[in-house]
């Protein structure tokens, strides 16, 4: 029968929201809106619940989950207080409700379902207010990983939500597109020194400003550090990820995804390779993409070849970029090409988010139009 779809909008009745809030009283999954990406939700205090999200994905099991809250007061029965709680207090007064997701130490109301047994959880309250409506008509707080099929591009619109698991959840609720469109910033004040697990909205910088010395974790410069400085948590890398998004590939069209490197692509560069792409796709028969953030692409033709789709952001804004990216490769998933090759952009403030996901996503990084054409004809013989 596939999944039902009720649309909400901005000044809505909370009574609307009667058949979703049901569905996840009994230990249900249900798709909801948030500021970051759609969220597939399920009551975070029942492991039966949870089960549910697992499934639903085709998730691991050991990636953990983010909890949702919709008050202070909901999140105190959650955790264990750190030391350090002033700290916490300070950036929740700052970001929260919003996209900035803490690790705490957890009580134990939360099941190790959530937290892929890991001794940590991670909590956020979010802005969206279709979201906290239904968390507060609840009573409980919800688990709630992006809703779609796991290591796909997030959905930032209930249209992708539909795409992914229309027939393997019961209800999505539509309150349009996100106006963030990637997941939240994941920090751990546990560590020491700070560390930002995963990239968003909420920057290095912002954060910089209530906590000078956070860093963002570098895997290839080691092990996850110990959130909690307790021995026992000594090997936790070995056991799982500390946050959703640092273990496993993700964000991940079905075309081949190739990240080039901006810099050293000029213009006559770039439209050199346009030229070269077009003329290699029409030689195979295939359909490929690059998607475009430099104001060149005012000057080309985005339907001058029916074999490449040159297609672009609507701004070169970081803001822009994030928020349109995961829909720009499900569009061009649709059109059935073979490979996306997207430019790098600058890798601060909101560029790092983008590019943390890009990255993940991505089959490689590229530098010149000879190591495209020579990466090209291995994958595409």
């Amino acid at each position: 029968m596939g999944a039902k779809v009720i649309r909400v909008d901005g000044d809505f009745d909370p009574k609307i929201l009667s058949e979703a809030v049901e569905l996840l009283k009994n230990d249900q999954v249900v798709a909801i809106p948030t500021e970051t990406v759609y969220g597939l939700a399920a009551n975070a205090l029942k492991p039966a619940a949870i089960k549910h999200i697992f499934q639903a994905k085709s998730r691991p099991s050991d990636n953990p989950l983010i909890v949702h809250i919709s008050s202070l007061s909901m999140l105190y029965p959650l955790i264990k207080r750190p030391q350090n709680f002033d700290l916490f207090e300070t950036l929740m007064s700052a970001f929260w409700p919003g996209p900035l997701t803490f690790l705490f130490s957890k009580s134990s109301l939360i099941p190790e379902e959530v937290t892929g047994g890991l001794s940590t959880v991670c909590i956020r309250f979010p802005e969206n207010t279709i979201a906290r409506a239904i968390i507060d008509q609840c009573g409980f707080p919800l688990a709630a990983p992006s809703a779609n099929i796991s290591g796909r591009p997030s959905p930032t619109e209930a249209s992708h939500v539909l795409e992914d698991l229309k027939e393997r959840i019961p209800l999505i609720v539509d309150g349009g597109p996100c106006s963030k469109g990637v997941e939240s910033t994941v920090i751990n004040l546990l560590s020491d020194p700070p560390m930002i697990l995963r990239s968003g909205s909420i920057t290095l910088e912002m954060l910089r400003k209530f906590v000078p010395n956070v860093q963002i974790y570098q895997p290839e410069k080691g092990n996850e550090l110990d959130p909690i400085s307790n021995a026992a948590l000594a090997s936790l890398h070995t056991k799982g990820s500390l946050s959703p998004g640092m273990k496993y590939r993700h964000y991940s069209p079905k075309a081949n995804l190739f990240l080039l490197e901006s810099t050293c692509f000029d213009d006559d560069q770039t439209l050199d390779l346009i030229s070269k792409l077009e003329r290699f796709c029409e030689e195979r028969n295939i359909r490929g993409s690059i998607l475009l953030n430099t104001p060149i692409c005012k000057n080309i033709d985005g339907n001058s070849d029916p074999h490449l789709i040159i297609d672009s952001f609507s701004s070169s804004s970081y803001q822009t970029i994030a928020r349109e990216l995961f829909a720009k490769l499900r569009k061009l998933d649709s059109l059935d090409v073979k490979f996306i090759l997207m430019f790098s952009i600058t890798n601060d403030n909101e560029g790092s988010a983008v590019m943390n996901r890009v990255l993940k996503a991505s089959h490689s990084v590229l530098t010149s139009t000879e190591q495209v054409t020579c990466s090209f004809q291995k994958l595409f013989i």
